[in-house]
């Protein structure tokens, strides 16, 4: 996740965000949906709409993680529990992913 810059499109903010959070290049990003999300920020409460893009990519070794991300974590798509899940925005789109996959 992160954030549009400035000048930026959102297409060209996820190859960025990809490449300094996991160390890699999408082969390609196609638009999946967007997702309301309201969180708590420092006493604020902050209104975003979180843009989702799937991405493909070519040799899932090469995975690296960077910048703010800890860790990755492979699960099945039902192994998730939508209660362990922060933001409404995700359990929306991993509602909606369930439903199309």
């Amino acid at each position: 996740g992160g954030f549009v810059d400035p000048g930026e499109s959102a297409e060209q903010a996820v190859v960025r965000e990809v490449g300094e959070e996991l160390n890699m290049v999408p082969k390609q990003v196609r638009f999946f949906g967007s997702f309301p999300n309201r969180y708590l920020f420092s006493g604020v409460w902050v209104d975003t709409v979180d843009l989702v893009f799937e991405c493909e990519i070519e040799h899932i070794e090469e995975l690296r993680v960077a910048d703010d991300v800890a860790s990755v974590e492979y699960k099945s798509l039902h192994e998730i529990d939508l209660d362990e899940i922060p933001f409404q925005s995700v359990k929306m789109l991993i509602s909606k992913l369930k439903e199309t996959k």
